[in-house]
């Protein structure tokens, strides 16, 4: 499996919500696109296929965080969050490199309650 890094995803995220913002969209808008691009929307969160459930966790965070930043409101992001906890195993959080664990877990502590942000760091503890 491919290893990913938090700070690119995070840029490819921007990306996506800057050029849909560019061709007219709105912001929550964008951010939607950039949900359907990552496969976060409601009937696909459990499929782990076509992009899978690290991949879903870090574009998830990060779009929370810029959402945060922004003061869209949360509770669907962080409902997706909280599925994706429960979906991924400590194996597949192994595919993430191991310099991108502070820079999700630093975004994660911005949105997160601390029952999720909980579950996030035992998840991460082999990594770390």
């Amino acid at each position: 499996m491919e290893q990913y890094t938090y700070l690119e995803i995070k840029e490819d995220i921007a990306s996506i919500i800057q050029e849909t913002m560019d061709s007219g969209s709105s912001l929550e808008g964008s951010i939607g696109r950039a949900e359907r691009e990552y496969w976060l929307v409601d009937q696909d969160i459990d499929l782990a296929k076509p992009t899978p459930f690290p991949l879903k966790l870090i574009a998830a965070i990060s779009i929370c965080a810029i959402k945060s930043e922004n003061s869209i409101d949360l509770e669907r992001s962080l409902l997706t969050i909280d599925r994706l906890l429960e979906l991924i195993t400590q194996e597949e959080i192994r595919s993430l490199k191991t310099e991108s664990v502070p820079l999700l877990i630093n975004d994660a502590s911005t949105v997160l309650a601390d029952s999720a942000m909980k579950k996030l760091v035992v998840l991460f503890e082999p990594v770390t």
